[in-house]
Formats: structure tokens, C-alpha cells, sequence
């Protein structure tokens, strides 16, 4: 995907999903290099980038991409679990997670599995995103459409799950898996039903439920990070990989900067106070 960074200057996004986060299968060394040299042919006045890089997730990918000569841009910090960490974290980590599973069991509230979830729900579940995502938090976040949802109940391009109680869907995630990940970028609840209702603790036992079925890691994205941690799930930086030797140096000068001056300062802010 092409577009332009901050400065208006042009840049190419791989494997650029449209979405807060993007998943990879591992990427070799060389493949790394062969992607690069593609794609300064092609796009010789683009920065060539990379979003969503984890040290954590992508080892080798990840240092594939610093011998190849690109620099890490730190970008958020995010969250992740895998079902066999909270057995390393303690009775507190079970316990939480043991509290929020009864919270659902007890709630009154039925789960609706994909193949349950019909058409004449897709503006409900549309709704229920737009409250939390765009509504709540900014309209920068990723727009889902009608038709889009349609194709992810037709296709399962996303496995959706919901909450119903008394024929009302008040709760609805969908989610997506690669190379042993699963990522939920269709995340939503009513968000004028009052807190002391628990859909998010109970939408995210839910979550929980599914990686452990699966036995998948689950990337909990970013935010809520005190929350995240308590029920198991562990810290880590996020990166943006930036691919500018090809660049005049007046541009390269610009991402060399930035670079550095977020992994001295940025990167041990996120350490000391989220990670």
C-alpha cells in the first residue's frame, strides 16, 4: 500500500492489512532482501515499511530486517497472551481470570457462535463497534462496512462471536489467526450499559477462552494495560521497520532521528511505566 508519512513525504506499506495491527508469517533473511530490492525498483522515492513488528513474535524476522538495514521506529506498546503463561504467573493471574469466566457463566448471557449470526445482525454489530472504537476512542480507527461484515459472516474471513440476552446482541468480537496468532480487530459492546455489567471483562474471558481452545497466542493490541497484565498477559514494544538507504539523505536524516530519539527516551518511558 502506498501513502505518505507526516512530512508528506511518499511511503510503501507491506503487508498492510487496513487494520490497527498486522500479522506475519515468518519472514527469512531472505526473503527480507528480496522483498527490499523489489520494492526500491519499484518505489525508489518511497520509504518502504513495514508496521506491526514485535522482537517477541518475529524473532528472526525482526532481525533479519535490522541486518538488512532497517530501522526501528517504536510505535505503541501491546499486549500478549499465550494459554500457558498464567501457570508461570502466580494464584493471583488464574485467580483474575477464574473470577472474569464465572462473571460470564453467571451473567445470564448466552454466546452466539459465528454460524448464529445472521445477516439482519450486521448493523447491530456494526453499531456496537462504531460505540466503542470510533464513538469512545477516535475515528482514526479502522471503518468496518456493511458489506464487509457481510463477507466476514459469509466467508469466516473473521470467526464473530456474541453476547445475547433477552434477544439483544450487546456484545460482538471478531477475530482472525496467522502463523499461530490470533488477532481481534472486530471488537465491541453496549457502551450505555453501565459498567458494573462487565461485558468487557466478560467479552475478554471470552477471548481468553478461544486462544486457550485453539491453543493460540492472542494479541491483545494495545491499551488497558494494567488490566491486561493482571490477567496474565505480558508487555512489549512495537515497531514500525523503516527502509530508507535509498533515499536522499535529507529524508534518511528525518527517520534517523525520529528513530533515535525514540528508542533512548520513548522506549524506557514505555518500560517504566506500561510494560
Amino acid at each position: 500500500m502506498a501513502a505518505q508519512d507526516k512530512q508528506g513525504q511518499p511511503i510503501a506499506i507491506l503487508n498492510n492489512w487496513l487494520l490497527s495491527t498486522n500479522l506475519y508469517h515468518d519472514l527469512s533473511p531472505e526473503q527480507i532482501w528480496a522483498l527490499t530490492h523489489f520494492c526500491t525498483h519499484e518505489f525508489p522515492q518511497h520509504v518502504i515499511a513495514f508496521r506491526s513488528v514485535s522482537a517477541k513474535l518475529h524473532p528472526a524476522m525482526y532481525e533479519g530486517m535490522r541486518k538488512a538495514g532497517y530501522l526501528m521506529v517504536p510505535s505503541r506498546c501491546i499486549y500478549l497472551f499465550h494459554p500457558d503463561w498464567p501457570a508461570l504467573g502466580g494464584w493471583r493471574v488464574r485467580n483474575m481470570l477464574k473470577r472474569d469466566q464465572r462473571m460470564l457463566e453467571n451473567s445470564g448471557y448466552r454466546v452466539i457462535p459465528h454460524e448464529e449470526l445472521h445477516e439482519a445482525l450486521v448493523e447491530r454489530i456494526i453499531d456496537l463497534y462504531n460505540a466503542l472504537y470510533l464513538d469512545k476512542y477516535s475515528h482514526q480507527n479502522p471503518q468496518f462496512t456493511h458489506d464487509f461484515i457481510r463477507l466476514a459472516l459469509k466467508k469466516r474471513t473473521l470467526t464473530l462471536l456474541g453476547l445475547e440476552k433477552d434477544g439483544q446482541l450487546d456484545g460482538i468480537l471478531g477475530y482472525f489467526e496467522r502463523n499461530g496468532v490470533m488477532k481481534t480487530p472486530l471488537f465491541g459492546y453496549d457502551t450505555m450499559l453501565p459498567k458494573e455489567a462487565g461485558l468487557y471483562r466478560m467479552m475478554s474471558s471470552l477471548l481468553v477462552q478461544e486462544a486457550r481452545k485453539k491453543e493460540l497466542l492472542l494479541h491483545q493490541s494495545a491499551g488497558v494495560g494494567a488490566f491486561k497484565a493482571d490477567r496474565g498477559a505480558v508487555g512489549e514494544v512495537e515497531y514500525t521497520a523503516v527502509y530508507v538507504k535509498h533515499l536522499p539523505l535529507s529524508r534518511r536524516i528525518v527517520w534517523r532521528v525520529l528513530s533515535g530519539i525514540l528508542l533512548r527516551f520513548g522506549v524506557p518511558l514505555i518500560q517504566q511505566y506500561q510494560l
